[in-house]
């Protein structure tokens, strides 16, 4: 099962724990980039669409 998905993703264990790594840091401050966007909407106002654009696309690429 676990298999399955590591060679769906054409990656290795250590690669794929290594994005999901990456991917939580990232997902964790844009979730507080965002609460201050919230407060103060006057800063990084295209901040979280453009990280979710980079986002989308990174996982486009990596799609089978």
């Amino acid at each position: 099962m676990i298999s399955d998905h590591l060679q769906e993703q054409g990656m290795s264990y250590v690669q794929h724990l290594r994005f999901t790594v990456h991917l939580c840091a990232v997902l964790l401050v844009l979730s507080c980039v965002t609460l201050i966007h919230g407060i103060m909407p006057f800063i990084w106002t295209e901040k979280v669409s453009s990280t979710i654009g980079r986002l989308h696309h990174s996982f486009q690429e990596k799609s089978p």
